[in-house]
């Protein structure tokens, strides 16, 4: 969206200045005139926004600095200091050139009169669902520096999560990688040089993995441009259709599936399904719309789609329980206690008691994660080399009986 400079007249006939977005000129004046009570100037479009707009996009802002900013909007949040006044403090003090001018944008948002977190909302490639969410469910329950508070340590946990894990498969993805492109080169440049002497040694019927290497070595020298074309058409298809709701909620299934990840995928959105509950309860925000907020937390559509239907069970008088016992995507530990939880009135230690329990075992799972990888790694890489050395050994040696048997006579 491009990006102008305006020069205006306030409404105690102070002239201001200041750039703001909008889709084109005449939006620009309308806004200034009607959101911002503005009379204008002098509008103009900054000529290297588009540009810059760009390059903005290419440019990720790391995990850090959001968690730098959660934490300070903490701790402004509990000196009292209204949040348009913190963002504007804030964006400031951003590291980089991409976050600054993602807050300037919030900041202008802010402004025009929407909520904290519709304005986060604009910027998912920044802010991540569960944070938008939980932010949503802070200003629900009036409960913002308790939220940011644990956004910051979810954040954090997070962080730690996905370099145990890029630790944990490091070894294993350079293996691999080794692995495939020497198969590549082999398919590609060796195994050319074998079929000549397959042909000339007169071989009647080659061997099924020898067929299958064939097939793969022409695949590789006359259809290249194919394959990788359909690669990266597979890649974006993929990438646009699970941004879809239907393919969202396909892949977040898939992921619950996945051998040794799905686990971990389930435990994650548990905790912090639970933990944003435990923080909506604990303000009291009624019920219905605790499990509402602190379902789009979880980051997963099937966990949201199975408090949808406990949501409608509640509704119905169930209670908790019941209705949780019948979604079959919480565990029995998690029923067992939200129901000691209801029945005791102690549902807010429960549910914190749950969401750390898990915590914990997203831990040891992580952790153990190496151990499981590696009997999978190791039969992918043993079928690449076993289909190579059968492939190219097995004609060899139907070629030396055939010349040992043709010498006897």
């Amino acid at each position: 969206m491009p990006t102008f400079t305006y020069k205006a007249v306030d409404a105690n006939s102070v002239i201001v200045t200041g750039d703001f977005d909008a889709p084109n000129i005449n939006d620009a004046y309308r806004q200034l005139e009607e959101e911002y009570e503005y009379t204008p100037i002098k509008v103009t479009q900054k000529k290297e926004s588009a540009l810059k707009e760009i390059m903005q996009r290419f440019q990720k802002v790391p995990v850090m600095e959001i968690m730098n900013f959660t934490k300070q909007l903490n701790t402004l949040e509990h000196a009292g200091v209204p949040v348009l006044a913190s963002i504007s403090a804030l964006k400031e003090q951003a590291d980089s050139a991409a976050f600054k001018a993602v807050l300037d944008k919030v900041y202008r948002d802010l402004e025009s009169g929407i909520s904290f977190s519709e304005a986060l909302e604009k910027h998912p490639d920044v802010f991540p669902e569960f944070y938008i969410h939980s932010v949503r469910a802070g200003e629900a329950a009036g409960a913002m520096e308790d939220v940011l508070l644990k956004l910051n340590a979810q954040l954090g946990r997070q962080d730690e999560i996905n370099r145990k894990i890029k630790k944990a498969l490091r070894y294993p993805i350079m293996v691999f990688t080794a692995i495939t492109i020497a198969f590549i080169i082999i398919v590609t440049f060796v195994l050319p040089q074998f079929i000549k002497m397959f042909e000339m040694g007169g071989q009647a019927e080659l061997p099924l993995p020898t067929k299958i290497l064939i097939n793969i070595s022409d695949l590789f020298q006359n259809y290249w441009y194919l394959v990788f074309g359909v690669v990266i058409g597979i890649g974006f298809s993929f990438n646009y259709y699970i941004h879809t709701q239907q393919g969202r909620y396909t892949w977040d299934k898939i992921k619950l599936k996945i051998i040794i990840f799905g686990k971990l995928f389930h435990m994650v959105a548990i905790a912090r399904f639970t933990s944003t509950l435990q923080t909506l309860n604990k303000s009291g925000l009624p019920v219905l719309q605790s499990l509402d907020i602190g379902s789009k937390s979880s980051g997963n559509k099937v966990i949201e789609q199975a408090v949808e239907q406990i949501i409608s069970g509640v509704k119905k008088g169930q209670g908790l329980t019941i209705p949780f016992r019948n979604s079959k995507m919480f565990p029995p530990l998690v029923i067992q206690m939200i129901s000691v939880g209801e029945e005791s009135g102690s549902l807010d230690d429960m549910l914190l008691n749950i969401s750390e329990h898990y915590d914990s075992l997203v831990d040891d799972v992580v952790d153990n994660l190496m151990a499981a990888i590696e009997p999978i790694m190791t039969i992918v890489i043993g079928s690449l080399v076993a289909l190579l050395a059968a492939g190219m050994f097995m004609p060899m040696w139907g070629m030396i009986e055939a010349f040992q048997g043709g010498s006897g006579r």
